[in-house]
């Protein structure tokens, strides 16, 4: 029963990290666009609108939002292992007392 629970906890951890990167990965994608927009921006006008609009929704701008979103995924990366180690270990160490339960 609790090999079960933990297994199905590391396997939504798994699942959330994913989710994560994900939304990382699309948040880089946004940010190329915005850079093809500042690009553009100087000699096309529906460009430069749309790069005031960008500018209003991230007042601090994409290079900080991309800063913390990086550090953000960083952290987690380094949660997930160490969760992930624990709960090894845990596994182990039931599966080394059921064993010398047996003997």
């Amino acid at each position: 029963m609790m090999k079960t629970n933990i297994d199905a906890e590391l396997k939504r951890m798994e699942r959330e990290y994913s989710r994560l990167s994900r939304f990382y990965s699309d948040f880089r994608r946004l940010k190329l666009a915005a850079d093809e927009l500042r690009d553009r921006a100087a000699t096309d006008p529906a460009a430069a609108k749309k790069l005031n609009d960008l500018q209003a929704l991230i007042p601090q701008g994409a290079e900080e939002v991309g800063r913390r979103a990086e550090r953000d995924i960083q952290v987690l990366n380094a949660a997930l292992k160490q969760l992930q180690s624990r709960l090894k270990h845990i596994v182990n160490n039931q599966t080394n007392s059921t064993a010398e339960v047996k003997i």
